[in-house]
């Protein structure tokens, strides 16, 4: 322990990140693009390259933890059969991270359309009106909306901008809001009245997908109440059934 104790972890960190991405780059072209728009959709600010060899240096890290073990006679099966579920983790982990962040768009984006409408109504231009209703937001969708209009400020047109930021996030319901938007803003639209009827129908939509999620859910449960109402009967029916066969 005291030995471990003056390990500088933190002073070795860039070398394990300068590591992870040589290790990557030994990954294709399109493999590294693929991660490189999983990891900006769940908000990890790191290159593809780290993340492709952070999964083949854990494989390489559990195949040395696990090489005493087999000396020592640790079945070789075993370590065979972890060695794909190593390699996978990190992809797991990536795709539910991605999820979870969607999902934290998609809660915020109902109150954001109202603040947004609101700011419009009450007579403040576009810009100004998603930096009030960003200010008014939680979670990644305040990000992405700070980053984009940060990047306008920089010279950035606004509507790439906003077409950037709907694509790091690739949520539908984020993409049909910034459509409005850019629309709105060619062809000189009330975007105040475009938010508001997109607002409530977003509400709207979220309401019918409530009552999918419920109906799923109730067929999900059929079968182990099923299950369970069969168990039951089984054991409640079956010493009376051998009670009737022997009083036969």
């Amino acid at each position: 322990m005291p030995l471990l104790a003056k390990i500088d972890f933190k002073g070795k960190r860039p070398a394990f990140n300068e590591m992870f991405c040589r290790t990557g780059l030994k990954f294709s072209e399109e493999d590294r693009s693929k991660y490189a728009t999983k990891l900006t959709q769940a908000g990890v600010n790191k290159p593809s390259e780290w993340f492709l060899g952070l999964r083949l240096s854990l494989v390489a890290a559990f195949l040395i933890l696990c090489l005493p073990l087999v000396i020592l006679g640790l079945d070789l099966f075993w370590v065979v059969l972890f060695v794909p579920l190593v390699y996978i983790a990190p992809g797991i982990w990536l795709s539910s991270a991605i999820k979870k962040r969607k999902n934290e768009i998609r809660l915020a984006l109902d109150s954001f359309t109202i603040l947004f409408s609101v700011a419009l109504t009450a007579g403040s231009s576009d810009i100004v009106a998603l930096r009030e209703a960003a200010e008014g937001t939680t979670g990644p969708l305040k990000q992405e909306i700070k980053r984009a209009l940060i990047e306008n400020d920089t010279g950035k047109n606004l509507n790439d901008a906003l077409y950037d930021m709907a694509e790091r996030c690739d949520v539908d319901e984020l993409w049909a809001i910034v459509r409005v938007i850019v629309q709105a803003r060619r062809h000189g639209s009330p975007l105040a009245k475009e938010m508001r009827t997109h607002s409530q129908s977003i509400r709207n939509t979220r309401r019918l997908g409530v009552m999918e999620e419920a109906n799923r859910l109730s067929v999900k449960l059929l079968f182990p109440v099923a299950l369970i109402l069969i168990s039951i009967i089984a054991a409640l029916g079956y010493p009376a059934a051998v009670a009737l066969l022997k009083a036969l």
